[in-house]
């Protein structure tokens, strides 16, 4: 509309006050038509700033200048209306299709991003869940770790004593056998000496009862003497081969307890670990699940995040979609009801110029005929 050419257009085909300069060829009835054609089309050209009236303007004003000498019908110009209205018609469509569309596209890009967005807002929570739960299996597996350690640090130190006491039984027992067998060689030398050496060991251990230096038989004390000799001993040699059976005895009655108290402590540590390998056996299980547990949930988040990311690419896209489509939606939407108004102006402006030139159509086709008998004359 503010281009030169159309400038010129308006400035030649449109000019305030300038009307046909052919029209007194006609009959009044004629030149009344073509002059109401020409001032409604030209009104409303003005009005709406129509290129196009300002064209049906020119060609009318061209043709009412051509045939202004003969007679002759507008049908040049009524079909350049015709066309035009069906154009305005078209355009209306056009525009009401256009605007339905962006109504449309902009819905659905708004009702899509809605939908996306709570698509994302899902895969955070679920993801944030994820993390929370991996991070409470993280925890359970230190402590199954702690516990697991503790366990099998105890069977350690449980094999440990049971080994050193083991060990000192062992070496207990080696100990008292080996007193024993010296107990036994040393009571063998004794009875060996008093054999070789015909003393009554029966009799002497009898006499130790008596009080010192008496006699068996003798009622009566005698006085004390010295002797030496041999026998001197034989007492007290007596009383030494009893002890060495007393010790002996006692060292293998302490043996035997030794033996029974290993065994018993033996059985107690077998019974004790193997509950301890059985708690190892459970933990070392419930680790192996909750690894795999984790590495589950480790999948679940990865896949998550990787909904999480094309539904942020979707979304993206269908703001880009957005983007695109608002500047011209929403200058649909301002300028819908204008176009509208001016299309309705311009073809009301073309159908009443149609009217006043199809209703001079006969006036211009008795005045041709009058024309050719004035002529004949």
């Amino acid at each position: 509309m503010t281009s030169d050419d159309a400038k010129a257009l308006f400035g030649t085909a449109i000019t305030p006050g300038v009307g046909f300069l052919q029209l007194a060829a006609y009959s009044d009835p004629v030149a009344r038509a073509i002059g109401a054609a020409d001032k409604e089309l030209t009104k409303a050209a003005q009005k709406t700033k129509s290129i196009r009236l300002a064209a049906v303007v020119a060609s009318l004003r061209d043709q009412a200048a051509v045939k202004a000498k003969g007679v002759g019908h507008f049908d040049s110009v009524i079909q350049a209306i015709d066309t035009m209205v069906a154009t305005l018609a078209d355009e209306e469509a056009t525009d009401i299709q256009r605007a339905d569309s962006c109504k449309e596209s902009l819905h659905n890009t708004a009702k899509a991003q809605a939908q996306l967005e709570w698509e994302i807002e899902k895969n955070t929570a679920k993801i944030d869940k994820l993390e929370k739960d991996i991070e409470a299996l993280n925890t359970e597996v230190t402590e199954t770790v702690t516990e697991l350690e503790s366990v099998q640090a105890e069977m350690t130190e449980m094999t440990s004593t049971r080994t050193a006491e083991n060990q000192a039984f062992l070496q207990g027992k080696k100990d008292d056998e080996n007193a024993i067998e010296l107990l036994i060689q040393a009571k063998t030398a004794i009875s060996s000496y008093y054999e070789k050496n015909s003393i009554d060991i029966s009799l002497a251990q009898h006499a130790k009862d008596l009080p010192s230096g008496a006699a068996p038989g003798v009622s009566d004390y005698a006085p004390e003497a010295e002797f030496s000799g041999k026998g001197d001993r034989k007492l007290e040699s007596k009383g030494v081969v009893q002890l060495l059976d007393m010790i002996v005895e006692d060292l293998q009655t302490e043996i035997a307890g030794a033996e029974k108290s290993e065994a018993a402590s033996q059985l107690q540590y077998e019974k004790t670990f193997a509950a301890a390998e059985a708690t190892v056996e459970q933990l070392t299980e419930k680790k192996a699940n909750l690894d795999e547990t984790i590495a589950l949930q480790e999948q679940s988040k990865v896949d998550e995040n990787a909904l999480k990311g094309e539904n942020e690419g979707e979304l993206a896209t269908e703001h880009e979609t957005e983007s695109d489509l608002t500047p011209s939606c929403t200058w649909m939407a301002a300028n819908l009801e204008p176009r509208r108004q001016k299309r309705t102006l311009e073809s009301e402006a073309l159908k009443n110029a149609k009217n006043y030139l199809a209703d001079a159509m006969p006036s211009l086709v008795q005045a041709k005929i009058a024309r050719h008998s004035l002529r004949g004359a």
